[in-house]
């Protein structure tokens, strides 16, 4: 019976050491994210350009960190853990829709994403908004921006819920309570770095995701 008590005991210190570890690493994750951000802000203080820096990136990203930025937004938290899900019960077939986000982000970066740059140095645009005014009128515009704004708060609210599930998880917290540090921690680093500072950190995010997958969830899948 001591034995037992004893084991017992064992297995809960091994199991809160495990647990402290894994929120050790959940906060200097989202910490790197908020430092990487703040460098680019100050960076972009120092030239002068904190508008060219905050809304177009200093329109100068190239088509590794473009196309970085396009697979790590359709391979983040809901396609990565819907995914998982998705190949556990179809098998190898269920990679075909991640497949075909993964090459659509590279056709863009290379098909689509130059013609818009030159677009948008000629007539100094900032927003997609901006691109359908210059080309058809003002209510064009106003539609396109709520087009895509209704779109994307619904992919992004996807995209942090699935996340959010993924760190409670981890790190013994509620789903709602980690959905609201999860989006503060978002707003803040997209309030410093601005697009440049999400473009660079969506890079940094899919190497860590790739790394992880590759290293981590595979080994342990075979």
């Amino acid at each position: 019976m001591l034995k037992v008590r004893q084991n017992r005991g064992k297995g809960g210190w091994e199991n809160m050491q495990l647990h402290i570890v894994d929120l050790v690493i959940v906060i200097l994750y989202f910490a790197s994210l908020v430092t990487i951000s703040y460098s680019i802000m100050k960076k972009a203080q120092q030239k002068g350009n904190e508008n060219e820096s905050f809304l177009a990136a200093d329109r100068n990203m190239g088509i590794v960190r473009t196309a970085g930025s396009g697979a790590a937004t359709d391979l983040g938290g809901g396609f990565s853990i819907a995914m998982g899900g998705l190949g556990f019960s179809l098998g190898i077939s269920g990679s075909w829709l991640i497949g075909v986000s993964a090459l659509s982000a590279v056709l863009a970066a290379l098909l689509m994403a130059p013609k818009i740059k030159r677009w948008s140095d000629r007539v100094k645009g900032l927003t997609t908004g901006d691109l359908f005014e210059s080309r058809f009128d003002k209510r064009a515009g106003l539609m396109a921006a709520i087009a895509i704004g209704l779109s994307w708060w619904t992919f992004v609210g996807g995209q942090v819920i699935a996340g959010a599930k993924l760190v409670s998880g981890t790190i013994g917290l509620s789903v709602t309570a980690t959905i609201i540090i999860a989006g503060a921690i978002i707003l803040v680093y997209t309030a410093m770095g601005g697009l440049k500072g999400v473009i660079t950190l969506d890079v940094y995010q899919l190497v860590v995701l790739t790394v992880g997958v590759i290293v981590i969830l595979v080994p342990l899948g075979l």
